[in-house]
């Protein structure tokens, strides 16, 4: 029972890691962005704030989306920890599957989808 119940926890720490990390991202760029748009530009103060907020979230997208292929990895037993999972993806087929396609960003079944072939690419080589 105590093993079921510890598995609905497996990829906690990573996902709240992952989640300072973004937030952090977010808001040292909405910081530096409302820095440049306020001084190199004459926009009204609600202007730079929702320009600043939409290149901050961009920006966080690009340490997000890693994280979370790495953490979702991890969730679905594929890997045991988030750092091997992002070695062992790198490794496997360089960085760009930790980048998919802009679109998977709002679309979980896209990294569902790459799950799952690594889960198979998994099981093949352990066969």
């Amino acid at each position: 029972m105590l093993p079921g119940i510890a598995s609905l926890y497996r990829g906690v720490g990573g996902a709240a890691s992952g989640a300072g990390i973004y937030i952090g991202t977010y808001f040292a760029f909405y910081g530096a962005a409302c820095n440049l748009l306020a001084r190199h530009t004459d926009m009204a103060a609600g202007s730079v704030a929702f320009v600043a907020g939409a290149a901050a979230a961009a920006s966080g997208s690009v340490v997000k989306v890693p994280l979370a292929v790495c953490i979702r990895s991890v969730q679905a037993g594929v890997y045991p920890n988030v750092v091997n999972a992002a070695s062992s993806i790198v490794r496997a087929a360089g960085a760009r599957p930790l980048h998919p396609a802009p679109a998977a960003r709002t679309m979980p079944e896209r990294e569902s989808k790459c799950h799952r072939l690594l889960r198979a690419r998994n099981e093949a080589q352990d066969i």
